[in-house]
């Protein structure tokens, strides 16, 4: 079962907010999910997908996974091949909260440079609220450009993908400060295929675990 749900409590793209640079983003900021791909699983009226009943100390009702994005400049995401979004916004991070069975999964992220001077992508992945993987952990793969045929999916074999590499810390703060804070806070940092200078676009896969 797989239940994918844009949760915006902490930040609302609907507001247009401004790039601090002066930009307006990106017209697909705002379609961040096309509600007629997903089975919402009976959402009540906040938009929130019940997690069911407790299931103890095991794990047969699945949990809750929050994912926090953001991009220099645009992103779109991915669990186990079903699209949960586009958006554009990399001084906030935007997050999206699914019910997940238990076992293995993959996230999947395409980013793509649209301005000059920097490129980058950072994220967190949290079950139950607990932070179980970020784009600085060494976790994720990466390849420079498209990922290819199926690189969406969870069967596909990532094994050449490398690790990517981590943006040069006085590069970033110097065009990004703290932002995204919340993220940066989880012990996140952003990450790129190649030098974040060189710009580009990059595809990022993330196999995490359910339990």
């Amino acid at each position: 079962m797989l239940l994918l749900l844009v949760a915006c409590s902490e930040y609302d793209l609907a507001d247009h907010q401004k790039d601090p640079r002066g930009r307006e983003p990106h017209d697909t900021a705002d379609v961040l999910v096309d509600s007629g791909d997903l089975d919402t699983g009976g959402a009540d009226d906040t938009g929130v997908v019940p997690t069911g009943a407790d299931s103890g100390d095991g794990c047969d009702a699945g949990r809750t996974v929050r994912i926090g994005l953001a991009a220099d400049d645009v992103w779109e995401g991915w669990v186990d091949g079903v699209s949960f979004g586009t958006a554009e916004s990399w001084w906030q991070a935007t997050w999206t909260e699914a019910h997940l069975d238990c076992g293995s999964h993959v996230l999947a992220v395409y980013a793509t440079d649209l301005h000059q001077a920097i490129a980058g992508f950072i994220a967190v992945v949290e079950v139950e609220g607990a932070v179980v993987n970020t784009s600085a952990d060494g976790t994720w793969k990466v390849i420079p450009g498209h990922g290819g045929a199926g690189w969406k999916d969870a069967g596909f074999d990532d094994s050449t993908w490398g690790a990517g590499q981590a943006c040069n810390r006085a590069d970033a703060t110097g065009w990004w400060g703290g932002s995204p804070t919340d993220l940066i806070a989880d012990g996140a940092w952003w990450l790129w295929p190649q030098d974040c200078l060189a710009l580009g676009d990059g595809s990022f896969r993330l196999r995490f675990e359910v339990r």
